[in-house]
């Protein structure tokens, strides 16, 4: 495995599955259990189960399951190592070993060599901030207040305004102008290739994960030029995929329980500057469906703030129904009589009245009544119809009482139906009758197989047999899953179970017991399993559901004791000497035939164990 089990078991308590998976999709709590629609297949109805207790997922009707690492790995496809690093970014985990055994990320030959340019260019901006041409850059950064801390923290740079100087440094960095052109800062003169930048203030935009990927580079002559030029969609920068500032805030928002939402880089850091760090900036996009997955995971207030005009309140709108789907709480900066933007602000008032400025928030209910009053008016009457609807939607959440009935008075308000009318639709709408049809299962079609009637003519022969054998070592193994003396009475007696899928989480136990003196947790079990799907490339995540089911299995299982495990092996024993006795006389119509009872999976285990790192146990251990 590529990190010690004692730090995954340290990560995964750290955890708290819950929240983990509420990152990324949401989650409802009916009673004591919390579910949420399955991302794993065509799901309407909320069929993931998520145990807060055994700190496991499991659909039942997919059934795709694992612990806290094993949702991330399958949710967003990404390997077990990248996965263990996002969980421990996720929830402030930190430990040195996530470092210096660092499961790395696998590099993309097309991409490394961009990432690899707009370093060094990122570099040689930044640089290029101190030299005597960059006075002008620098004057006009100390009239925006923006000082040198800002500039340290933000990396801010200049491109010179011969912009072949910038592409003759790339080259001599080893760069092709191939890649100087993919990374989108060149552009083709007669002169020669130029960076199309040059002259201008440079402000690099991130990923996630802290890398640069492109620019908004600010003019400082007033030449008729665009004020602002981003670089054009490569590769590597999507802006639909990213946030300004969101690899710095990420960290603060945890902290602070919450983050701002705003327009451009330039409010960001106005913010900043009054002592607000946790914010963002979408750079001049509307909120995407990627935007609200890399809010959500941050599980705190979003806190949104566009511009005042007419496109940014609407913007507000479409931004509250989104937030509102995917479950997270959100209230919005509302200053309707002042259309100035954060970074004004900062310039005409100063801090503080920004900080006040900020702080005059509003639920989404409120703003989209707001909205509707001063904004934009509703006379038609299908367009009525729906904004009553969707406010509706919204105020059926907020408990009986004093609220409600105002909202109720706020809505008949601006819809103009009466304040009983909107009454009786709103006990309508808080009644929850509405249920989805379950979808249609799919039928499963096997193909025959050349040999398939010689398979099953093998199989009527023993078939009874391995049933006995596995429903043995299935009582057996739920023991194992709860009970010491039946994992030391496992070790004893067995060096391995027949049946495949008992087989591999047997083993998983008894090198756990071997290792600890204690049983593994359902959780723990995932992980082992995750690790070695990821290392062998055999799909063992699959048998954890039926693990799940094993394990809650025990409270209807007679009370464990020595006879019982040993009526197990006598059991397995004489039910392996049938078939030993019937395969001997049919070894000639066995012949080239692959078991389908699932001897390659134990095979690849038992490689893929040691490639893993698993304790092996000794062949010694077999008593039979």
């Amino acid at each position: 495995m590529a990190y010690d089990r004692d730090l995954i078991d340290a990560l995964l308590k750290s955890a708290d599955i819950v929240n983990v998976i509420s990152s990324y999709i949401p989650v409802v709590n009916k009673g004591r259990q919390v579910l949420a629609v399955c991302p794993f297949h065509a799901d309407t109805n909320p069929s993931l189960s998520i145990s807060k207790e055994k700190q496991i997922f499991n659909c039942f009707v997919c059934h795709t399951g694992g612990n806290a690492i094993g949702f991330i790995q399958k949710y967003k496809k990404i390997s077990y190592g990248q996965a263990v690093r996002e969980l421990a970014e996720l929830v402030g985990f930190h430990d040195p070993r996530l470092q210096s055994q660092a499961y790395h990320r696998p590099i993309n030959k097309d991409l490394q060599p961009l990432y690899n340019c707009i370093n060094d260019l990122e570099v040689y901006y930044k640089y290029s901030l101190s030299i005597d041409e960059s006075e002008k850059a620098r004057e006009y950064l100390a009239k925006r207040h923006i000082d040198e801390e800002q500039i340290a923290t933000y990396d801010i740079g200049y491109a010179p305004e011969d912009g072949r100087r910038t592409v003759e440094f790339l080259r001599s960095k080893g760069h092709s102008l191939i890649t100087i052109e993919s990374i989108g800062i060149a552009l083709a003169k007669a002169s020669g290739t130029n960076d199309s930048n040059a002259g201008r203030i440079m402000f690099p935009i991130h990923d996630p994960d802290g890398q640069v990927v492109g620019f908004s580079a600010r003019r400082i002559k007033d030449d008729g030029s665009p004020k602002y030029v981003n670089s054009p969609e490569t590769k590597i920068y999507i802006k639909s995929n990213l946030l300004y500032n969101y690899h710095r805030a990420k960290d603060t928002a945890h902290h602070d329980g919450y983050l701002y939402v705003l327009e451009g880089f330039m409010d960001v850091m106005a913010l900043g500057k009054a002592g607000i760090n946790s914010a963002v900036a979408l750079m001049g996009t509307a909120l995407t469906d990627h935007h609200i997955e890399l809010l959500r995971r941050l599980h705190c207030e979003i806190r949104l703030s566009l511009d005042g005009d007419n496109a940014g309140q609407n913007g507000m709108m479409n931004a509250i129904s989104k937030f509102a789907k995917a479950k997270i709480p959100c209230r919005l900066v509302s200053n309707p009589k002042d259309l100035r933007d954060p970074d004004d602000i900062l310039q005409e008032e100063g801090p503080e009245k920004l900080r006040e400025m900020m702080n005059n928030l509003v639920d989404p209910f409120d703003f989209q009544i707001n909205f509707y009053e001063n904004v934009k008016r509703i006379d038609d009457p299908e367009e009525k119809r729906e904004v009553t609807e969707d406010l509706l939607r919204y105020l059926k959440d907020v408990p009986e009482g004093i609220d409600r009935e105002n909202g109720a008075v706020k809505l008949a308000r601006i819809s103009g139906y009466e304040v009983a009318a909107i009454r009786e639709m709103l006990n309508r709408y808080s009644d929850p009758t509405y249920k989805e049809k379950a979808p249609v299962k799919e039928v499963e079609t096997r193909v025959a197989s050349p040999n398939s009637g010689k398979r099953i003519a093998l199989r009527s022969k023993t078939s009874g047999q391995r049933r006995t054998i596995a429903a043995a070592e299935k009582r057996l193994l739920i023991y194992m899953l709860h009970e010491p003396s039946a994992v030391q009475f496992y070790c004893t007696h067995f060096a391995m179970f027949q049946t495949p899928e008992y087989a591999v989480v047997a083993d998983i136990i008894a090198d756990n017991y071997d290792a600890n003196k204690t049983i593994p947790s359902l959780s723990e079990i995932a992980s082992v399993l995750s690790a070695l799907s990821e290392d062998g490339g055999t799909n063992y995540e699959g048998i954890f559901p039926g693990v799940v089911q094993l394990y809650d299995e025990f409270s209807s299982t007679p009370a464990p004791s020595e006879e019982k495990y040993l009526n197990c092996y006598k059991t397995i024993e004489q039910c392996k000497r049938v078939i030993a006795e019937r395969e001997a006389a049919m070894q000639v119509v066995k012949t080239g035939i692959q078991d389908e009872n699932g001897g390659d999976i134990v095979k690849e285990y038992v490689a893929n164990k040691a490639r893993v790192g698993n304790k092996k146990k000794p062949d010694d251990t077999n008593k039979n």
